[in-house]
């Protein structure tokens, strides 16, 4: 029987401790974060909730949605998409809310070269800070209440009850959205305890672990 070298498992040790810690940086709100650009459609936006509910459930951080190709208001032409645009940002602002949202015009041309990004820049972030990061969601929070219990917290926005499911194997919990499945190691205190309960509250997944009692 064939057997690979020792050589070969080494270089699977260190590839897979790579990846760890590349994992550890994108989970990191303090050095990882993604924005999200959109446009003020009804599709586009429904995508994106998707995939900022996506990156959530894996734990990485979203600081900021841009939204993209605003048509000029100062044209008697786009009136009437204008005003419907304007109610599309409206309920970006108050869906995506507390995240910032941040405009970007339609242009007239491609944006190209360190001029023109230096523009556009402008636009879109005002007096603002473009490397700042304007939220440090945490990828999920374990704390202890009172009767002993634990209480695991998940941002898992744009999500009913109904679409979650979760399974538990050990200290692993396994939570399922769709075709979608992230595993998140309980701490070993908690993976002790039974489940109470779950549910789905204020764009979260928060689960209920028993206490000793």
């Amino acid at each position: 029987m064939f057997m690979p070298e020792d050589g070969h498992f080494d270089v699977i040790q260190r590839v897979a401790g790579e990846l760890s810690e590349l994992d550890a940086i994108l989970r990191d709100p303090a050095r990882t974060s993604i924005r999200l650009v959109t446009n003020p459609e009804k599709m586009v936006i429904l995508e994106t909730k998707r995939a900022f509910m996506y990156f959530s459930m894996y734990g990485v951080n979203i600081d900021a949605v841009v939204v993209n190709r605003l048509f000029p208001r100062d044209s008697q032409y786009f009136a009437a998409r204008v005003a419907l645009q304007d109610a599309f940002v409206e309920e970006i602002r108050n869906d995506f809310y507390p995240v910032r949202v941040f405009t970007a015009p339609l242009l007239p041309s491609e944006v190209l070269g360190v001029d023109g990004l230096t523009r556009f820049a402008r636009e879109v972030y005002a007096d603002a800070t473009p490397d700042d990061v304007f939220s440090r969601e945490r990828g999920y929070e374990v704390t202890k209440e009172a009767d002993g219990g634990y209480r695991l917290e998940i941002p898992l926005p744009f999500v009913e009850k109904d679409q979650v499911q979760l399974t538990r194997s050990g200290q692993d919990l396994g939570i399922r959205v769709g075709t979608f499945k992230r595993t998140a190691v309980l701490p070993r205190h908690v993976a002790a305890l039974e489940t109470r309960g779950a549910r789905v509250e204020g764009g979260r997944l928060v689960i209920q672990f028993s206490g000793r009692g």
